[in-house]
């Protein structure tokens, strides 16, 4: 078949609505375009080129001809419709039940929006557009911006549930006797480290690429996929007067930043191109210490503030602090990773699903006002959670006893232990009684089981005392910052 007809009749089986395509079987030779938007094709899927600009990018080489020396499949943005390899061996899957389900009728399932929720159509789609069509619950879950992978693994369960109701099946049993949900569209892998990969079952992944292929189904309209990894780096002596990377990570990210109007991360100099979408790592200290999911680059005619040039809209949902990624783990996952700069480089987007690994292996830091209180049967302070590095959970009822306790000595009110700062009378009623509790012994130094006294070791405190009580370790006393306070 001559390459134009080729490519004529897969933008039609995928969808593609587009002035002008370009096709080549192995993804590294095009003609030049002249019409957006475009798309360049190889037999497994396609580039999508909104503007002229997107060719602007490391890995392609305009001459007389569109060159991309890697094929076009290892350029950020590429969409895989199709997989070289059909299915995962046999012989590696664990779970492997037989199928209760045909092509046909998942077909008609993914489209019947009583079944399958959006949510369950990204989850199931993100495993298709994953390599050999498998990943795990965590690659899922921080792929889609969910904070837990629970939610990937609770939603699939769910999903299961309402598949079997529909088709009156019963879902296979674990070795205990109950139900095992998760295999009804998925096998199952073990990846060896204590977390399993979901593998897309073959009757699903063919009604996904038939749906598709009959214009049912646009993957890049509903799968938010990664399409580059860009380090952001800050500047501690400029723009964080020295500050540790946790206080960092509490105060910015966790909630200066996530209540910013537009979630905006504003940047001093210009010039930076990014897609929608695109992972940021955020490099701080010679670490990597967060990440969000990018949804524009804000660019400002005149300096913002007279300060910045340029504006980053991040996804609020997406916003991840963690126990920071030094640059020799960077190397391990990019070879060509050679050290943090002030550069905003680029990370090889083959190495995605690898630094989404390592990203949901680190583990999460939860500040006191995070913790849901429904865990909060017990005043303890010192149970360590898994989901914490070196953390002890700080309980929402000691931190209401010790507000309560402290408001009646202030006739009522809720002020700052330390300056006497009250939220209701600057800002008005809206905000009374808002307030940080301090823990006047660091957590770090209690042992395990300790009973937390609401009155003698937490003290109320406005966040700007709280900030610089934190910002230096060992902490300061309440004692050290009013004294500053006298001075």
């Amino acid at each position: 078949m001559p390459k134009q007809d080729k490519g004529s009749k897969l933008c039609s089986e995928w969808g593609l609505n587009v002035r002008q395509f370009r096709y080549s079987e192995w993804g590294n030779w095009y003609g030049l375009i002249k019409s957006y938007p475009a798309a360049l094709l190889d037999s497994y899927g396609y580039l999508y080129l909104e503007s002229p600009t997107a060719l602007n990018i490391p890995g392609i080489k305009i001459g007389k001809r569109i060159n991309v020396p890697k094929c076009i499949s290892s350029l950020p943005g590429y969409v895989r419709i199709k997989q070289e390899n059909n299915i995962v061996s046999q012989k590696d899957v664990k779970y492997q039940d037989e199928s209760l389900i045909n092509k046909t009728q998942w077909k008609n399932l993914l489209q019947n929006k009583e079944i399958t929720s959006e949510h369950d159509l990204k989850t199931v789609l993100t495993v298709f557009n994953s390599p050999h069509n498998r990943s795990t619950a965590s690659e899922i879950a921080t792929i889609l911006g969910e904070n837990n992978y629970h939610i990937i693994s609770s939603g699939n369960t769910s999903f299961s549930r309402r598949i079997c109701a529909y088709l009156n099946i019963k879902p296979p049993k674990n070795n205990k006797g109950g139900n095992r949900w998760w295999t009804i569209p998925y096998w199952g892998k073990s990846k060896g480290d204590g977390k399993w990969f979901y593998i897309l079952r073959p009757e699903l992944k063919e009604a996904i690429e038939e749906l598709i292929s009959e214009g049912k189904l646009n993957l890049r309209d509903i799968v938010d996929r990664i399409p580059e990894i860009r380090i952001i780096p800050m500047s501690k002596t400029i723009e964080f007067n020295n500050q540790s990377i946790g206080v960092v990570q509490q105060e910015f990210f966790k909630k200066d930043l996530k209540n910013r109007y537009d979630c905006l991360f504003y940047l001093k100099t210009g010039g930076i191109y990014c897609p929608r979408n695109t992972l940021l790592l955020f490099q701080y200290d010679n670490r990597i210490i967060a990440c969000a999911k990018l949804i524009e680059v804000i660019k400002y005619k005149k300096p913002y503030d007279d300060v910045y040039n340029e504006a980053l809209s991040l996804d609020r949902s997406s916003i991840r602090i963690f126990d920071p990624i030094t640059p020799t783990e960077l190397k391990v996952i990019d070879r060509e990773f050679k050290k943090f700069s002030q550069a905003r480089q680029l990370i090889n987007i083959n190495c995605l699903t690898s630094l989404l690994k390592l990203i949901s292996d680190k583990k999460d830091f939860q500040i006191a006002e995070e913790i849901p209180e429904e865990n909060a049967d017990k005043l303890f302070e010192g149970a360590k959670r898994q989901i914490t590095v070196n953390a002890y959970e700080r309980n929402p009822k000691a931190r209401s006893k010790c507000i309560e306790y402290y408001k009646k000595l202030n006739n009522g009110k809720t002020v700052c232990q330390i300056c006497g700062f009250d939220f209701g009378a600057f800002y008005g009623k809206e905000v009374e009684g808002k307030i940080h509790v301090h823990h006047v012994k660091p957590l770090y130094e209690i042992g395990d089981g300790y009973e937390v006294n609401a009155i003698s070791d937490l003290i109320p405190i406005c966040p700007n005392c709280h900030l610089v009580i934190h910002s230096k370790e060992p902490a300061y006393t309440p004692q050290q910052i009013k004294k500053m306070l006298k001075k």
